[in-house]
């Protein structure tokens, strides 16, 4: 099997435990609630040497997975997803305003009725797993190797049984500084492990942005914990401050001064001079009239004047036929010789 064809088989196995139904954590408000999940990772293959290549397609992915496997099993290295799930979960569950399950819920064999399960435990459910991990030498240098991590994401509508979301993260390792298999494996494979490391670190920032970007229905019982600009737009308004009324007039003061009108008031000694100065302006010259020219003639006359004598055809007097050249006048209208005014 190679490289194209054992993601294949990665990236199917993914999306069948996408819909993977889930068991044993019941909370209290199923429609209240964000449950969470991380279906089975990709296996870690391992394709040390051109052995694997060499030995066929079927045999050379079965060499890879038997050594991903021991490699796995020998120095522990985990699954990068699993603390990726919780994560993500308590991240969307605070900005949505849903409780968060208080534990992982683990998947189980795919069934017709595991989409209305996962609804009898929550509302919505968050999902990462991995889709491929994969150590493999350098086409052009296989004594060291790059280490490739794929991941996906996904958040499902219970109530609906559709995916909200979805993302796929892919990951490789910087080419320059590759390991060789023995760095690699120094020290209980600390290298390998901090690539996966950096894989997760990068994937969980590209999820952490679409969670931000998720619209949910609100939960039917209100939020059960807010998110800081949540619990803001929820805090009562304060009350409206009541002004009191402005001072009554006392008209009988006013009119014992002797007072029985206020004059308005004047304009500025400035504005009056800008009134003035505006008055003061030469009227606007009138517009004069420009006397219309004739146009000329829309086409050049090719023809001969109006004044040049008929052609008359030499010929019998009854089979003699009579031209006359058409011209244009001093105004260019066209004339010929015989035209009624």
């Amino acid at each position: 099997m190679g490289k194209h064809s054992m993601t294949a088989v990665a990236l199917a196995l993914s999306l069948g435990a996408i819909v993977s139904g889930m068991a044993q954590a019941q909370p209290a408000e199923p429609t209240n609630t964000i449950i969470y999940g991380v279906p089975k990772p990709a296996p870690l293959v391992a394709q040390w040497s051109s052995g694997n290549v060499l030995g066929g397609g079927l045999i050379s992915g079965l060499m890879a997975l038997s050594d991903g496997k021991a490699l796995a099993e020998k120095h522990n290295v985990v699954d990068p997803a699993a603390a990726m799930a919780p994560i993500l979960a308590a991240r969307l569950a605070a900005r949505a305003g849903y409780a968060l399950s208080d534990s992982q819920i683990a998947p189980t064999p795919k069934t017709k009725d595991s989409v209305a399960l996962l609804a009898s435990k929550g509302r919505y459910a968050v999902g990462v797993g991995t889709v491929q991990r994969r150590v493999i030498w350098y086409p052009t240098n296989w004594t060291h190797y790059s280490i490739i991590y794929w991941a996906r994401f996904y958040v499902l509508d219970t109530r609906a049984s559709r995916i909200v979301v979805q993302d796929l993260c892919k990951w490789t390792s910087p080419r320059e500084g590759a390991p060789s298999r023995d760095e690699l494996m120094a020290d209980d494979a600390k290298r390998l492990k901090a690539a996966f490391a950096d894989g997760q670190a990068a994937c969980l920032a590209r999820f952490e942005g679409v969670v931000d970007t998720v619209a949910l229905d609100p939960p039917p019982s209100g939020p059960a914990f807010a998110s800081a600009p949540m619990a803001l737009a929820t805090q009562p308004l304060p009350t409206d401050e009541i002004l009191a009324p402005p001072p009554r007039v006392d008209m009988a003061a006013i009119a014992a001064t002797g007072a029985t009108a206020m004059s308005p008031s004047s304009p500025s000694a400035e504005a009056r001079e800008e009134v003035d100065a505006r008055a003061a302006e030469p009227p606007f010259p009138p517009v004069g009239i420009i006397e219309a020219s004739p146009l000329r003639p829309a086409v050049v006359p090719p023809y001969a004047p109006p004044t040049a004598p008929p052609i008359i055809d030499s010929g019998p007097p009854s089979a003699r036929v009579e031209y006359r050249v058409a011209g244009r006048d001093e105004n260019g209208y066209l004339v010929w010789p015989g035209k009624r005014p």
